[in-house]
């Protein structure tokens, strides 16, 4: 039951005796790296702990040589004597070298530890190819009898620079409700912590998250904790800009073929990949079941500009040539997005469209002289008469409609 998905995770290999150490400085023969040399002993004259100099900010350093996803940092503590000397000490994870990566972000603080034990701090992920342990704001001894880190390396290929991570709005095909009446909700699934987002048991469950933009889609993480109906296996992610069907009319970009149990699962895409809205959909009668999924990309530029001033679609169409622009043409669901983005913000229910109809023709045609091959309509709203021009709804799906071109709306231009 759903009481099950909080849980300890099961603990993954040791990755800090892959890596290499370095420290302030050494002090009793006490080098960096015996807290990597797998022995847990903490007494010191058993040769097993680091000493540091009595110093303003001792610090600690293990480079994985690799960006990792830390899960866990466990720290042993010296036994004897001196184990409070410890206390205060902060743990951060991440790739500067800034201050000797004493700025990277922080994973834990240690407000005290007894002597002798071994505490596991939980980083949740945390990514970066540093770990640092150090005493910030005092002069102290810094003593590690053994330092344990578990977590995954990130993929190289879903690396990317600039990227940052992307929130939203979530939805999904229904909510999961425990005996004790909490409901899993499906924001949930990208909230900190442990939380899960979790759907009833249906046919063809499917969650959302709408980016309120169109985004450069560069990996989606997701955690899978082990739970039974956790598994994701089959599920598959959709990438777009169309809310059709919950998002399921958008581009299929991956097909989960194996979702690693008790980690994290990394899927990276093209850098072509964009789009406003992200499904992940299960193709059968289950749960799903999402935990701390991370959604990394860039937002794209708007081709469009909202104008918000009421003027008449001729006085729209001037305006924006007098800025060297036109009336937004909308070709296919991409621009379709980009004007819904604008409208939400525009102070009149209608904005107009650089879309018109010509009595001599007898169509309907974009002020840029492109065909009309895209089409939002609303029901019975396509009015093909003389002086009628096209204006999109503010709210609701963004709809067109037909309007005396004498009314006057805000407006969008496009570059």
């Amino acid at each position: 039951m759903l009481w099950s998905l909080i849980l300890i995770y099961l603990i993954g290999p040791n990755i800090a005796r892959v890596g290499k150490v370095t420290q302030s400085s050494t002090a009793y023969n006490g080098p960096a790296s015996r807290a990597i040399d797998g022995n847990r002993a903490s007494k010191y004259s058993e040769s097993s702990c680091t000493h540091t100099q009595n110093q303003i900010k001792p610090w600690w350093r293990l480079d994985l040589l690799k960006t990792y996803k830390v899960e866990t940092v466990t720290i042993t503590n010296r036994n004897y004597c001196c184990h409070e000397r410890i206390n205060g000490a902060e743990i951060r994870i991440g790739n500067s070298l800034n201050d000797n990566g004493n700025t990277n972000p922080k994973c834990a603080v240690i407000s005290s530890m007894s002597a002798g034990a071994s505490t596991t701090f939980q980083c949740r992920g945390m990514e970066g190819r540093y770990v640092n342990i150090v005493i910030p704001g005092r002069r102290e001894f810094l003593t590690l009898c053994e330092v344990e880190v578990t977590g995954v390396n990130v993929l190289v290929s879903c690396n990317a620079s600039n990227v940052t991570e992307l929130n939203g709005t979530t939805s999904q095909s229904s909510n999961y409700t425990d005996d004790g009446g909490v409901v899993y909700s499906s924001e949930r699934a990208i909230e900190d912590g442990n939380n899960c987002s979790h759907t009833s048991e249906q046919r063809n469950p499917w969650w959302r998250i709408d980016l309120l933009g169109v985004y450069r889609i560069y990996w989606i993480s997701i955690f899978n904790t082990g739970h039974h109906n956790g598994d994701i296996t089959d599920a598959k992610i959709y990438i777009g800009n169309s809310r059709e069907k919950n998002g399921t009319t958008n581009r299929i970009r991956t097909n989960i073929t194996n979702f690693t149990r008790n980690g994290w699962n990394d899927f990276c895409f093209d850098t072509n990949v964009s789009g406003r809205y992200i499904t992940v959909f299960l193709p059968k009668t289950s749960f799903l079941i999402l935990c701390r999924m991370k959604i990394f990309g860039t937002k794209k530029e708007s081709p469009f500009k909202l104008i918000r001033e009421n003027k008449t679609w001729v006085e729209a169409l001037e305006h924006c040539r007098d800025q060297d622009m036109h009336l937004a043409s909308i070709v296919d669901k991409e621009t379709q997005t980009w004007a819904e983005l604008e409208a939400r913000n525009s102070s009149t229910l209608f904005v107009w469209l650089g879309l018109r109809y010509t009595c001599v023709l007898e169509f309907w045609f974009w002020v840029e002289d492109l065909p009309v091959k895209f089409s939002r309509w609303a029901p019975d709203k396509k009015i093909d008469d003389c002086n009628m021009s096209g204006a999109m709804r503010r709210k609701g799906k963004h709809l067109w409609f037909s309007k005396s071109d004498v009314k006057k709306y805000n407006f969008i231009c496009a570059e």
